[in-house]
C-alpha cells in the first residue's frame, strides 16, 4: 500500500486550505468558504472562465477528501487513484468524474447490483436544503461581485448525504455588513462629505471621500458658480454607486454635506468678528411682539436631554392645571 509523505506539497489539500489530517468538520467548513470565494456567480465577468475552474477543483477536492472511501483511495494511492487507470482497471485519460462515477456506482454499472431484476431506475427522496447565512461587505459587492442583500448562493447536492436520499442543497443567503461610509438603496449610494465654513462660502477643490475600490473622489465646486452649500445639502455623482447586475452602468452617488464650524477659540481675537461682520450679511431684523422678555439661557445644551425631564414627573406623567390644583385645595378647606 503506497502511504502519501507527510512533507510533500500535496495540491489537492491546498485546493481547500486544510492540513493532512484534518477531520470532517474541518474539511467541510473549508469547502464552504473556499466554494464561495470561488463561486462563478460572485466574481466579475472577466474572471468567471478562471472562477469556473477554481469551483471546479473545489467541488471535486471536497468530493474526494470528505468521503470516507474516496479518501482511504487518495491516501494509498494519492491522486494516481483518480487520474490514470493503472492498478485500477480504469483508461487513462478518463476525467476526475467519469472515473468517480465507474468507481462508486454514480450511474455505471456498481448501482445496477443493488436495483434487484426492475430495470426501471428509481429516483431518491431529495433530503433537505442547508440554509446559512453569509456576510459580504459593500467592498467585495462593489468589485464586480454583482450580487445583491438576500440573494443566494446554491451549491447543488453538497448538503449532508443521507441513506438512500439524494443529497441537498447548500444554500448561502447572503447578507450585507453595514459600512461605516456608505449608505446604499439599491443601486445608489449616499455619504456624509465634512467641508469648512470656509470651503462652504468661498468653494474648493479636493477629494472628499475614498471610494469602495480606493479611488479618491475628487469635487471641484468653484465659487464662480455663486452657489452656498449649507449643512444638508446634497451633491449628486451620477455614475458613481454600486454596479446594475449584469450590466455595465452603475447607480449615482450622493454626498451629504456637513459644515465643520471653527472652534471657540478662533474668535478670541476680536479683529476677526469686525471684519466676518462687514464681510456677511446683516443680522435679520427681530420678530415684533407685543412684550419681550430677556431670558437666561444655556448654549452648551445637548438635545439628547430633550425629553429628560418627564422622568422627574408624577407617576401618572400628564400636565397638571395650576387652577384645577387651586380648586381642589378650596374645596377641601370648605369641607
Amino acid at each position: 500500500m503506497k502511504h502519501i509523505g507527510h512533507g510533500k506539497t500535496e495540491p489537492i489539500l491546498e485546493v481547500l486550505g486544510i492540513r493532512r489530517g484534518a477531520n470532517k468538520a474541518e474539511i467541510k467548513k473549508a469547502y464552504h468558504k473556499a466554494a464561495l470565494s470561488s463561486h462563478p456567480d460572485k466574481v466579475a465577468e472577466s474572471e468567471r472562465a478562471d472562477a469556473e475552474i477554481r469551483f471546479k477543483a473545489v467541488s471535486k477536492a471536497y468530493e474526494i477528501l470528505y468521503d470516507d472511501e474516496k479518501r482511504h483511495l487518495y491516501d494509498s494511492h494519492g491522486m494516481a487513484a483518480f487520474t490514470t487507470g493503472q492498478g485500477h482497471g480504469m483508461d487513462p485519460g478518463v476525467d476526475l468524474e467519469e472515473m468517480l462515477a465507474q468507481m462508486f456506482g454514480m450511474g455505471g454499472g456498481r448501482a445496477d447490483s443493488f436495483r434487484g431484476t426492475d430495470p426501471r431506475p428509481r429516483k431518491p427522496r431529495k433530503g433537505r436544503d442547508e440554509e446559512h447565512p453569509y456576510n459580504v461587505t459593500l467592498e467585495e459587492l462593489y468589485k464586480g461581485k454583482t450580487t445583491r442583500q438576500g440573494d443566494k448562493i446554491v451549491l447543488e447536492g453538497e448538503a449532508d448525504q443521507i441513506p438512500d436520499q439524494e443529497p441537498g442543497n447548500i444554500v448561502f443567503t447572503l447578507e450585507e455588513s453595514k459600512h461605516s461610509t456608505f449608505r446604499r438603496a439599491g443601486a445608489d449610494l449616499s455619504a456624509d462629505v465634512h467641508i469648512t465654513l470656509a470651503e462652504s462660502l468661498c468653494g474648493f477643490s479636493r477629494v472628499l471621500l475614498k471610494h469602495l475600490d480606493g479611488r479618491g473622489i475628487q469635487i471641484n465646486h468653484p465659487q464662480s458658480v455663486h452657489r452656498v452649500l449649507k449643512p444638508g445639502s446634497v451633491i449628486k455623482v451620477p455614475g458613481e454607486g454600486m454596479p446594475y447586475k449584469k450590466s455595465e452602468t452603475k447607480g449615482d452617488l450622493y454626498l451629504i454635506v456637513q459644515i465643520d464650524f471653527p472652534d471657540h477659540d478662533w474668535l478670541q481675537q476680536n479683529e476677526r468678528i469686525a471684519k466676518l461682520q462687514e464681510l456677511l450679511p446683516r443680522q435679520t431684523s427681530s420678530i415684533a411682539t407685543d412684550i419681550v422678555d430677556e431670558v437666561e439661557y444655556d448654549d452648551t445644551a445637548r438635545l439628547s436631554d430633550f425629553g429628560a425631564g418627564e422622568q422627574n414627573a408624577d407617576d401618572d406623567g400628564g400636565w397638571e392645571d395650576a387652577d384645577e390644583e387651586n380648586g381642589a385645595e378650596a374645596q377641601c378647606a370648605q369641607q
